[in-house]
């Protein structure tokens, strides 16, 4: 007689062969590799996911930046626009009602307004690239302008009265206020000179 716990794996005891089941076997095998396989594959969907995840916030907030770059960008074109606009309309109307002229630093006229053209006799191309003083009166006192030269090459506001000549040697008088304009690093970059006649005055 044998006890059961004698029992080996092979052992053959007359027509008696310990086995384990093929099937059981198969099916153990097959259990164990699904479980790794689930495994895998839930491990690449979670990488998937969180890749996913990361990629959707960054582009929301790409979409999200961009948008607010362009809604900047809109309101400061549009408030360029404006502020060019609004430029353009105060430089029309100090045309139409004062004697407006830009010179370099030399004293060569690189802008006339109509009302200079008008009140002088010259044209626009008559006037841009000559010297100031083509409309100077040639028995002005020049104390006069000397004083108005030192002023504003000091950086300084001119504000005088002073006489000029016409195309058609006539005379006229005018009350003037010269601006120095100056760069960034404190030089002089031009001058603009706003004039009103006082000639009937």
């Amino acid at each position: 007689t044998w006890e059961v716990g004698e029992w080996k794996l092979g052992d053959k005891r007359g027509v008696i062969e310990v086995i384990t089941p093929l099937e059981d076997v198969i099916e153990a095998n097959n259990k164990v590799k699904y479980s790794i396989l689930a495994l895998i594959v839930a491990m690449i969907l979670s990488l998937l996911g969180y890749f996913y995840h990361i990629f959707v916030r960054r582009e929301s907030e790409l979409v999200q930046t961009i948008g607010a770059t362009s809604s900047a960008l809109e309101k400061e074109i549009e408030t360029s626009d404006k502020q060019e606009f609004l430029i353009k309309e105060h430089k029309k109307a100090l045309d139409k009602s004062a004697i407006v002229s830009r010179t370099d630093t030399d004293g060569i006229i690189t802008y006339a307004s109509e009302k200079f053209c008008e009140i002088s006799g010259y044209s626009q191309d008559e006037l841009v690239g000559r010297s100031h003083n083509i409309i100077q009166d040639p028995d002005s006192k020049s104390e006069d302008f000397k004083e108005l030269w030192e002023t504003i090459s000091s950086k300084q506001v001119y504000k005088g009265t002073l006489k000029n000549i016409s195309k058609d040697k006539k005379a006229y008088y005018i009350d003037t206020t010269i601006v120095p304009f100056l760069n960034k690093d404190g030089t002089i970059l031009e001058y603009m000179s706003i004039s009103y006649d006082v000639t009937s005055h």
